[in-house]
């Protein structure tokens, strides 16, 4: 879901509290973030996903020739680029947190936890989510997701995933692999 004029509008507000009016920053933080969402009248916000183009291969200990192979075989791949810009997203993050898969083998809770920037305003309402693995933890603070919440976190999140894919997708039609950079290193030994 792309992010509205109000909700710009909201986060400029917010980021000049943080900022102290400094155009150039505000500018930058809103223009970063991707979507918003709002919490408890809290604003959570997530950056763009950037577009990894360099991708290493480190030996290790391997075999070099097949890590070589495997950078080869890789660097044709388009499957393999769609992968690795897919996976290293926050909203995949998110989602495997809520879910408890992906690299996080049991699911996580989220809490809302307001920033505290250095010398913001005490009436900032940017918010970040925090993560804890202790229930109990969760269920006691005041300040944890509701089902609902975590709901809806998790929709905007799938919608972020598709839209960063169909920006993959279209960076592939335009470029394909070709700004793409593949390499191998001995690691130390």
């Amino acid at each position: 879901m792309k992010i509205t004029e109000e909700q710009k509008d909201e986060l400029r507000r917010e980021y000049a509290k943080v900022w102290h009016d400094d155009a150039k920053m505000v500018d930058y933080s809103v223009k970063q973030a991707s979507c918003v969402i709002n919490l408890r009248g809290y604003l959570v916000d997530y950056d763009k996903p950037s577009i990894e183009t360099r991708f290493c291969f480190g030996e290790h200990g391997y075999d070099f020739d097949e890590v070589s192979e495997t950078c080869e075989a890789a660097s044709k791949s388009e499957k393999y680029f769609m992968r690795k810009n897919m996976d290293g997203t926050d909203a995949k993050r998110v989602i495997d947190m809520l879910d408890g898969a992906g690299r996080c083998w049991r699911k996580a809770y989220p809490i809302l936890r307001p920033h505290r920037y250095c010398c913001q305003d005490d009436d900032c309402r940017i918010a970040y989510i925090e993560w804890t693995a202790d229930a109990s933890e969760a269920h006691a603070d005041p300040m944890a997701l509701t089902d609902d919440e975590k709901a809806e976190l998790r929709q905007m999140m799938v919608e972020e995933q598709e839209k960063f894919e169909k920006r993959l997708k279209a960076y592939l039609k335009r470029y394909g692999l070709s700004k793409c950079r593949y390499w191998t290193y001995w690691a130390d030994r």
